[in-house]
């Protein structure tokens, strides 16, 4: 186990294993696939997000998105899994000095779902707190 890890495993399970465990091993991995890339661009499942050119291509067409709704969603995508409160979201985006009613932020998540068909699946909204993007099976 020691000689895997020490040349370059993530990881390491020994015989027998616990389902679960592997499981939530793989999920693990999972998301530090995403949170790993280079920070200049940011992909999930077709998206392609370009925070240098601002810009994002959804399997390869490009999709046009406000500037609060590219800042949202490049937040989201930074941080896979996390939950987001819509105070959170607009804190983090706009400043916290910024004045909005924090369900204004369900407006911008409605328009991104909109401009993202099919992919939207992966933003899931966590009823009575906020936002998540979360990887699909």
């Amino acid at each position: 186990m020691v000689a895997g890890l020490e040349i370059g495993a993530d990881d390491y399970v020994t015989k027998p294993f616990n389902t679960e465990e592997l499981l939530a091993r793989i999920k693990t991995q999972l998301r530090k696939s995403v949170t790993d890339q280079p920070r200049d661009q940011l992909m999930l499942d077709g998206l392609v997000l370009s925070i240098r050119e601002r810009s994002i291509t959804l399997n390869g067409d490009p999709v046009s998105l406000t500037a609060m709704e590219f800042d949202v969603l490049c937040l989201l995508l930074s941080h896979v899994g996390q939950v987001f409160t819509r105070k959170q979201l607009i804190c983090k985006v706009k400043g916290e000095d910024y004045s909005a009613t924090e369900h204004s932020i369900d407006v911008q998540m409605f328009s991104i779902r909109r401009k993202l068909k099919p992919w939207s699946g992966h933003i899931e909204t966590v009823r009575g707190v906020g936002f998540r993007l979360k990887h699909l099976p």
